[in-house]
């Protein structure tokens, strides 16, 4: 998903774009872990990317690829909108939004895990 996200411009780019994904996902906080993989390793919060300023002085490669940089930033944050956009449209077609009050009779449907290794008896609702 994360190359995704990248390349959706130019998909054949997408060897360039490989350490970019590689810092992204090191940076982003885990749940699992309750912090960045690169806090996990280095013991510290990551860099923070700011958006470039050019001044005269810089050599040339250097302005050209920080501004490379940016522009590839700037495409990532309009391709992730785009594509919560695009999950949000969905869900929402599928999505009912129901408002429940105390006292309303509702219809729930329990699927209990049954576990087949267990001997068979002969009423399976009996076999909890």
């Amino acid at each position: 998903m994360y190359l995704r996200c990248f390349t959706f411009v130019t998909p054949k780019e997408w060897v360039k774009l490989l350490p970019w994904v590689e810092y992204w996902y090191n940076t982003t906080f885990h749940t699992s872990l309750g912090m960045t993989p690169f806090k996990v390793v280095y013991g510290r919060d990551p860099p923070t990317m700011v958006k470039y300023n050019p001044a005269s002085n810089d050599p040339i490669p250097v302005q050209e690829q920080l501004l490379q940089q940016d522009y590839i930033l700037s495409q990532l944050k309009k391709n992730l909108q785009r594509a919560q956009q695009y999950m949000k449209k969905y869900v929402d077609q599928k999505h009912q939004f129901e408002e429940w009050k105390v006292g309303d009779t509702v219809l729930v449907k329990l699927q209990p895990y049954r576990q087949h290794s267990i001997v068979l008896r002969k009423n399976q609702k009996l076999s909890l």
